[in-house]
């Protein structure tokens, strides 16, 4: 079974516009078809040719180029089943975590004032493989990524278990 990371996508609109809806619309951009609110499809952030859909071969290397990983999101049924119509949702992902997809994401909706994309990602491993961004308008505007085995990164985990 291949390394799997958690992820977490939270978008925050922190300019008031009379318009508190709005990062659940975006969610609902980019929900996946297949599943409904509550899941992501890296297709809407970028979508994937025909060609690499229909050739197998092909497939897997373009999403790896530009998806950042060897597949589209995963553990999006329990991610709907958990999903409150916020605007936060969780996915996994395979090999690694997903930030330059997450930065893109960021790019998506310049009409939207001061959208901000939280990403946070753990792999399996405690105390490695963790971090957290943040992007508006895809600069990056944060960034937590601890030293692997450090006292930060096991604090994450050691709260849970608190």
């Amino acid at each position: 079974m291949p390394y799997q990371y958690k992820n977490i996508l939270n978008l925050q609109q922190p300019e008031k516009t009379g318009k508190e809806k709005i990062p659940r619309e975006v969610l609902s951009e980019i929900m996946h078809p297949g599943f409904g609110p509550g899941s992501i499809d890296f297709g809407a952030i970028t979508p994937m040719p025909p060609w690499a859909e229909r050739n197998e071969s092909q497939r897997e290397p373009w999403m790896l180029e530009h998806w950042g990983v060897a597949g589209n999101a995963g553990g999006l049924a329990e991610s709907v089943a958990t999903y409150d119509g916020g605007a936060t949702l969780e996915f996994v992902t395979e090999g690694k975590d997903v930030r330059d997809l997450m930065q893109k994401l960021s790019l998506m909706f310049p009409n939207i004032p001061g959208l901000t994309v939280d990403y946070l990602w753990a792999g399996a491993a405690v105390g490695k493989d963790c971090g957290m961004v943040q992007y508006r308008q895809g600069e990056q505007t944060y960034e937590d990524i601890p030293e692997p085995g450090s006292a930060a990164a096991f604090a994450p985990a050691l709260a849970a278990v608190a």
